[in-house]
């Protein structure tokens, strides 16, 4: 059990790190050159975009599986228990190990929803505060 959980958590520890590196990067760029920054966001934000189409057949299965895995009747595994049930248990574990991986792989892909969102939201914040200043001109 402690490989599944260390695992996990080192993969989701990884996606994290690589999530906050990016951002930071970028707002560095945008701090270094901000004439270039609005172009990296929208550049980055069409690449996050990209990403999650490529990704939508992937994520619509590991959402079928969670979603199998919530509706399975877990009523035999006590059952599995009593008689020692060798086969019904490892095939119950087997399951639990791919709704895992789903929902993880699902975390992931909201953490690159909400990255993009971020982005865009950051890309709505210029484009009115640039509607504002030619307002003032």
């Amino acid at each position: 059990m402690n490989d599944t959980i260390a695992r996990f958590s080192l993969l989701l520890r990884g996606r994290m790190q690589a999530l906050h590196e990016r951002v930071e990067a970028l707002d560095l760029r945008s701090k270094l050159n901000p004439d270039r920054a609005e172009d990296e966001v929208r550049e980055h934000a069409q690449a996050l975009a990209a990403l999650s189409c490529r990704h939508k057949a992937a994520q619509d299965a590991a959402h079928a599986e969670v979603t199998r895995w919530a509706e399975d009747a877990h009523s035999d595994v006590a059952q599995w228990k009593t008689r020692r049930d060798a086969n019904g248990l490892a095939a119950h574990a087997d399951r639990a190990d791919r709704a895992a991986q789903a929902a993880f792989e699902l975390a992931i892909a909201s953490l690159q929803r909400a990255e993009l969102v971020m982005l865009q939201a950051w890309l709505a914040r210029s484009d009115a505060e640039a509607a504002n200043r030619a307002k003032a001109a």
